[in-house]
């Protein structure tokens, strides 16, 4: 079966200015406080949050221990859910 190629909207030539051009700052900022929160225990409460605040046209992969990876516009998206993530 053929896969298409999708084309990428995101400049990869600058890899650190990748995140900042998916994420707003807000978002950045609502990401490391929520895996910052120690309030929260369980990392599943904490996945369903993130859902929340990604785009909504990132493919959920799945979640680990520490993290929940999204798919987006070819690229794969780590997101810490605490601070061991």
């Amino acid at each position: 079966m053929d896969n298409p190629v999708v084309e990428s909207t995101i400049d990869t030539t600058k890899p650190t200015n990748i995140i900042r051009q998916v994420f707003s700052d807000d978002q950045l900022k609502a990401l490391y406080y929520l895996a910052m929160r120690i309030d929260i225990e369980d990392n599943n409460d904490k996945a369903e949050m993130i859902k929340m605040i990604v785009p909504k046209d990132f493919v959920e992969l799945g979640t680990g221990t520490n993290r929940i990876a999204f798919l987006y516009n070819n690229l794969v998206y780590k997101i810490a859910l605490d601070r061991r993530g």
